[in-house]
């Protein structure tokens, strides 16, 4: 049997030669393993082996299995294309409510089509938004080439950047035991500023990937405030030996 660390450099070795000899742009697969194998979906191969293999975090799988519920709700901040919005639509259900936000525009679009080819359409309601402190628009970067991330754009970058509207957490009426997944490349405060309502009640259960380290640290001084007892969790991936991502827990009562 491979080792663990031989099947972690295999995995990086196909991810790395994937990026430089499959052709460019997202294209149907059938995903090969994991809750949603079999199912059709619309990916980039160079950049999404994890989602075709069906091992992208298997942590995060976990995590809303373990808390989410037939006819739950679960908030997905930062869907990007639409893995963990599926994945936790099978799980609630039909009678279940999903919110999807994605700012960048081809995200989003792609979002709605794997959704739609899902038959999720009436379930999941896709909010094409960023997610921060405070409602308007704000500059957004679309990060080109690199897994089709995007990110609220830093003070002074110009290069790449469009404007999106952004709402917040506290504009949506969500339900106790509600799960919110944060994933936004460097806003996890901005998303928990603008979601003091739902912090206060301590109903929902947030899984937030930390970006930085000092992100983290503010993440869990807030949830401390608001009297959640969080837990930081450093995921070893099976596949990728070069994974090195911090997550918060914080459950709800």
């Amino acid at each position: 049997m491979e080792s663990f660390a031989g099947s972690s450099a295999l995995g990086s070795v196909l991810h790395y030669l994937a990026r430089r000899i499959l052709p460019p742009g997202p294209v149907w697969v059938v995903i090969q393993g994991g809750p949603l194998r079999g199912k059709r979906f619309l990916c980039d191969p160079r950049f999404h082996l994890g989602y075709i293999r069906g091992d992208h975090e298997p942590w995060m799988v976990e995590w809303l299995k373990n808390f989410l519920y037939p006819g739950g709700t679960f908030v997905d901040v930062g869907a990007h294309i639409g893995y963990f919005t599926l994945i936790a639509a099978d799980i609630v259900g039909p009678k279940g409510r999903v919110i999807a936000f994605e700012p960048a525009p081809r995200n989003a679009s792609i979002l709605m089509a794997n959704v739609n080819s899902a038959g999720k359409g009436d379930m999941v309601e896709i909010v094409r938004a960023a997610v921060g402190a405070k409602s308007g628009t704000i500059l957004f970067q679309v990060v080109s080439g690199q897994d089709y991330c995007s990110r609220i754009a830093a003070e002074g970058e110009c290069s790449e950047t469009i404007v999106v509207v952004q709402c917040t957490l506290n504009e949506f009426d969500l339900p106790q035991g509600t799960v919110i997944k944060v994933d936004v490349e460097g806003a996890e405060v901005d998303v928990l500023q603008g979601a003091t309502n739902h912090l206060e009640d301590k109903k929902t259960t947030w899984i937030i990937e930390a970006h930085r380290p000092d992100l983290e640290q503010t993440i869990l001084t807030i949830l401390r405030q608001y009297g959640y007892c969080p837990e930081v969790h450093a995921p070893v991936h099976p596949a990728y030996a070069d994974y090195r991502q911090h997550y918060v827990l914080a459950i709800g009562l």
